[in-house]
């Protein structure tokens, strides 16, 4: 059972840990929660599980303290807010009009060809390996800074994936702020009512769909064979064995490949978009 404990702000308990969730509305908490139920049962977990719900989809966070579960961890993307410099009523546009024009305006953008050797190095050091290539302004470097990662935790089909992923842009949606549900958090945002931002999503694509597939295989068949001491509904590996740590390893490469993914699409933008409409 799930109760409303603060504004948006739900909780129920789930076999071994609480789960606290985010949504606007009741009947779409209800929804998620029970879609949250399976990450409180995760060998060793620490409460509480944290998840958040929207009409696009449901996210949570579930730790251990001793497992890693590949089914609770999902192919890693990457969000960026681009704010900017005048507002909307100063554009005189309206945000559908410039989200039109992306695709096109993207299409045409010239992008550097990677090889398998720099998809590797993307996997390892991300956007600061799209700034070997000019891809990345140097201020906006400590927002997406590499996470431990390993390029041969990933495999060789999912590096000739990357080469692929590489040459599809993303998504980058058009808004004007408006309804406002909490204005102190939109201040730490640096927005105001009426701001013009871009929304830009990239993930680790079919390279970390493949990383991650693969890992979770590995440890489905030894959990299935009875090795880490776990049950067959939610496969995980000790914190300590080779398979939890080449997981981890693969994540953070995939990790890193979106934030290279997300560097050349802010830099298309940069590079397409400015000047248009006053942005």
């Amino acid at each position: 059972m799930v109760e409303h404990a603060a504004d948006y702000e739900w909780r129920g308990e789930g076999d071994a840990a609480e789960v606290v969730l985010y949504a606007t509305a009741e009947r779409a908490a209800l929804s998620a929660f029970e879609h949250l139920l399976p990450a409180a049962t995760l060998p060793g977990v620490e409460s509480p599980v944290y998840g958040a719900a929207s009409p696009e989809g449901i996210g949570w966070v579930a730790v251990s303290g001793t497992h890693a579960a590949p089914d609770l961890v999902s192919v890693p993307t990457r969000g960026l807010l681009l704010v900017a410099d005048a507002a909307l009523d100063d554009l005189g546009v309206q945000p559908g009009e410039i989200e039109r024009l992306i695709p096109h305006r993207l299409k045409e953008a010239r992008r550097p060809r990677l090889t398998a050797a720099g998809i590797r190095g993307l996997c390892e050091a991300g956007a600061y390996g799209a700034a070997e290539d000019g891809l990345i302004e140097e201020e906006d470097l400590p927002l997406l800074g590499p996470l431990p990662g390993d390029a041969d935790a990933i495999g060789r089909r999912a590096i000739s994936a990357g080469s692929r992923d590489w040459d599809l842009l993303e998504e980058a949606r058009a808004h004007a702020v408006g309804e406002v549900l909490d204005d102190r958090a939109l201040e730490g945002l640096g927005l105001e009512r009426g701001t013009f931002a871009l929304v830009v999503t990239a993930g680790a694509g079919e390279l970390g769909g493949l990383a991650l597939s693969g890992h979770g295989e590995r440890i489905a068949a030894r959990s299935r064979g009875g090795d880490f001491g776990v049950g067959d509904d939610l496969p995980a590996a000790p914190a300590e064995s080779e398979e939890a740590a080449d997981l981890m390893a693969a994540l953070g490469a995939a990790a890193n490949f979106a934030d290279g993914r997300a560097a050349l699409l802010v830099h298309a933008l940069r590079l397409e978009l400015g000047g248009v409409a006053g942005t």
